[in-house]
């Protein structure tokens, strides 16, 4: 059971921290692709820095955060997540419950201290954890060949 959470929450991960990516092509290549890479890139150097997806998850953080008390609520954190997914109510019912139960879980991993609500800074303790994992040269910053690398070949654990 811990493992299939770990899993889940793995993948998870890889779909807040690379969702913006997933479609990233090497910087040089042009169009949509090198866009979004490039504004992730802040300093325009081919990579993203720990502080660069730092900075995009608060951006991020803050647009889920729709009340803004500087905290996500349960609410908050599955509508955002929801709408990754696409529309809910064109799944079918055991499909919106497979993707509303990785949510919970994701919710209930990120949020630390348990008290329903997931600060800023436990978001970015989340990810920080699997930028790491997504770094596999451990030079603290991610090209587009790791991203590539992680979505192609998950680990089977």
């Amino acid at each position: 059971m811990i493992m299939k959470l770990f899993r889940c929450c793995r993948w998870f991960t890889l779909i807040l921290i690379a969702t913006p990516l997933i479609l990233v092509a090497d910087p040089g290549s042009g169009g949509q692709n090198k866009n979004v890479f490039a504004s992730l890139d802040a300093d325009n150097n081919g990579q993203i820095s720990r502080q660069e997806m730092l900075a995009a998850q608060s951006k991020r953080f803050h647009s889920m955060d729709v009340d803004d008390n500087d905290k996500l609520s349960r609410d908050e954190f599955r509508q955002a997540m929801a709408k990754r997914y696409g529309d809910p109510d064109q799944m079918s019912p055991r499909q919106r419950k497979k993707i509303g139960n990785r949510i919970d879980a994701w919710f209930k991993h990120i949020d630390q201290d348990g008290d329903g609500n997931v600060t800023l800074s436990e978001y970015q303790k989340a990810m920080s954890v699997y930028f790491d994992r997504l770094d596999t040269n451990d030079d603290g910053r991610l090209t587009s060949q790791e991203l590539k690398k992680a979505l192609q070949s998950p680990k089977k654990k």
